[in-house]
Parts: C-alpha cells; structure tokens; sequence
C-alpha cells in the first residue's frame, strides 16, 4: 500500500496547506477531506453478478454489503429480485483505492471528470460511473476470470467529503486530480 501513503503525505502536507492558503482557515480540524469512497453496483442476473461481486471484492479489498429486494411489476405481474453490492472505504483503503482509480482509470486526460461548478450539488458528494472495467489491471491480468463481465457491467463511484461550499469540494477534486475544472 505504498501508494496510500504517498496519498496520505500528499493531503497532509500539499492539499491541507494549499486550502490553509486559498481558503484561510484557522485550524486544521476545519479543513475539508474526503470522508468516504462507495463502490457501488446493481445487477439482475445472477451468474453476472457474482463475478461482479467478486471483482469488486478483489478491487477495493474489502468485504462489500449485499443487498436482495423484491420487486414485483404491475403488467407481468410476477416478482424480480434486484441485487446489489455497496463497497465503503474509509482511511487506508479509501486512499489506496483512490490511488488506484487515479492512476488506472483517470491517468488519460479523455478520462477525468470535465465538471461547471454548475453541476455540482451542496451535499458535498461526487458520482462517476466507470462504464469501462477493462481500464482496471485487475480485470486484464485476470480476464478468463472475469470474462462474464461485459459492457453492460459497471461501476458507481461515490466520493463524499465535508465540505461546506462548492468552491472548497471543486478545488478538493481538482487537488486529487480527480476532475478537470472548464
């Protein structure tokens, strides 16, 4: 996880002192962070899902939350399972998965998030959907393992933080290099 301390040393000493400047807080406890890291995915057919599962499992190191619900439809009027899996990452693994994302899926400009403050909302929340899976190592060392996994299969990434304004979560995304400001 040497990747997680880099990331680490990064937000202690670039990110928190470049928000102590822009922003001119007084104590460090009030500057904003980020908080979690949800990996989330929904699937209807079995087999798919839990070759998904087991992806995200191996991905985010972490055990994931299942969720089953029935729903039942008014014009076929039979029930539908729903499954779906959340990942929460918090501390060392939420940095070591960011690390990852960033140097896996964002590390080409046509990847990263092109946001208007416009489009961000007050809940100090990120979403981005990874369409493409086949961006992780993970899924090209181990392709015969997670062939089932097509372009239909993909991921929902939730970054939550603190922060009180839009200006303070645009520039914490921007320090991550997690979106590209227009």
């Amino acid at each position: 996880m040497k990747s997680a301390h880099s990331y680490k040393y990064y937000h202690n000493y670039v990110i928190q002192y470049d928000f102590l400047n822009v922003f001119h807080y007084k104590t460090p406890q009030e500057l904003p962070k980020l908080q979690k890291l949800i990996v989330a995915f929904n699937q209807l057919q079995l087999s798919e899902f839990f070759c998904l599962f087991t992806f995200s499992q191996l991905l985010t190191l972490k055990p994931g939350k299942l969720k089953v619900k029935a729903q039942s439809f008014n014009t076929q009027k039979s029930k539908q399972k729903s499954i779906s899996a959340i990942f929460v990452l918090k501390g060392k693994l939420m940095l070591y998965f960011l690390s990852k994302l960033c140097k896996e899926v964002f590390s080409f400009k046509k990847s990263k998030i092109k946001l208007n403050l416009n489009q961000l909302d007050m809940h100090g929340s990120l979403t981005y959907k990874i369409e493409k899976l086949v961006s992780f190592n993970l899924m090209k060392n181990n392709y015969m393992m997670f062939k089932k996994l097509n372009d239909r299969n993909c991921l929902y990434i939730t970054l939550l933080t603190n922060t009180k304004r839009l200006e303070e979560l645009a520039f914490l995304f921007c320090s991550y290099k997690l979106i590209q400001p227009k």
